[in-house]
């Protein structure tokens, strides 16, 4: 079923927007939402960076599955499971996980600069 948008959804209702060009001359203004919600989007995943420590448990859901690891959200930002920190043992590319399940992992690597977080998950194990 597809959801019909229509001007009468956003009657009455107050909105965020950044400004991006003012003409004084032609009176008119330029916004935009979308540089706003991208901006504060930037800021929550600077926020949640500095937050994050190595070591730290976390829970997060498969977001997807690739031939080399697992990409999982954690609170709006992808870490990466890769297929060798899921066990100490041999893993198989055809493992048990599914996208949109949640799954407890630590946080073992944290690149700010690239914004990509390294998760473990063989690390919650004793190394036999």
């Amino acid at each position: 079923m597809v959801q019909q948008l229509s001007l009468f959804n956003y009657v009455g209702k107050t909105f965020k927007f950044k400004i991006l060009k003012i003409n004084k001359v032609r009176r008119s203004i330029i916004i935009s939402r979308r540089n706003l919600l991208e901006f504060e989007k930037k800021i929550f995943k600077e926020k949640l960076l500095k937050r994050l420590k190595i070591g730290t448990l976390c829970y997060g859901y498969i977001k997807n599955i690739t031939n080399y690891g697992i990409f999982v959200d954690i609170n709006g930002i992808d870490g990466l499971l890769h297929f060798t920190d899921i066990s100490w043992g041999r893993t198989s590319r055809k493992v048990k996980f599914h996208v949109g399940v949640k799954i407890k992992v630590l946080i073992i690597g944290i690149d700010v600069l690239k914004e990509r977080i390294s998760l473990g998950l063989k690390h919650l194990l004793k190394n036999p």
